[in-house]
């Protein structure tokens, strides 16, 4: 069967399989953002936009694709098609950001956030975290690709927020949340916080300073100043004696 659509601007014209799927044909029009990754829907590598929608190539035929206007992770900066690249507010944040280690979902995962900034121009860190839930990372822990959208956002937005400052997860967050409002009946420190401020306080016993300190540039968690004679970290790095035994 013939296939007419669009794929990142440019007209298609191809032959296929009435049970070949659509992530098939797309890599073998060359399109290898799109990856495959587990060929159930599960994990999200696949993610294509399909007129403006977020799909999952794998679960689509490539019959499904006729007369449509698709999107892949290549597709979604700028610049002239046989020029450089020019790659879009989200591409660029998540390279800010350090939200790439394999890379291997960082296409979908750029796809579901393109996606989820299209309906939600200015998600709270919660929204964040539902929108690209049906994109799986087995390396990053999420956190620094959840700055990367917020920063895409705020950079869409046009709000003027330091989002490389070598300053506390909570303090980001507070501060990019007063610039892009809280939806009705969210408030500062709620669940929209990755980190709230609480968690970031030294536990009992600990030295001031003494949790974990989180860099929205590198992520990188550290600890420092625990007292003398912790013996087990808390979830917020300060260490803890152990019960029964001396602090």
């Amino acid at each position: 069967m013939k296939l007419s659509f669009t794929l990142n601007g440019r007209a298609v014209q191809v032959a296929a399989a009435p049970d070949q799927r659509a992530v098939d044909l797309l890599r073998e029009l060359d399109a290898l953002d799109v990856k495959e990754g587990c060929g159930t829907g599960e994990c999200g590598a696949c993610s294509v936009l399909v007129d403006g929608v977020h799909k999952l190539s794998c679960l689509l035929l490539a019959a499904q694709l006729q007369g449509r206007e698709l999107t892949t992770a290549a597709g979604l900066g700028g610049g002239d098609p046989h020029g450089p690249h020019v790659p879009h507010p989200i591409q660029r944040a998540f390279a800010e950001q350090g939200a790439v280690q394999c890379g291997f979902c960082t296409p979908g995962m750029t796809i579901a956030a393109a996606a989820l900034l299209a309906e939600n121009p200015a998600p709270t860190r919660l929204e964040v975290r539902r929108g690209i839930s049906g994109n799986l990372c087995r390396c990053t822990g999420y956190v620094k690709i959840v700055d990367a959208v917020r920063a895409a956002a705020l950079e869409l937005a046009d709000v003027s927020v330091d989002v490389s400052a070598d300053v506390p997860a909570e303090a980001l967050s507070a501060a990019s949340d007063a610039a892009l409002a809280y939806p009705a009946g969210e408030t500062a420190g709620d669940a929209s916080s990755v980190v709230p401020g609480a968690a970031l306080a030294a536990p009992a016993g600990d030295a001031p300073g003494g949790a974990f300190s989180v860099t929205p540039v590198s992520a990188r968690v550290r600890a420092k100043g625990r007292t003398t004679g912790s013996t087990t970290g808390s979830a917020t790095g300060g260490g803890k004696a152990k019960a029964g035994g001396a602090a």
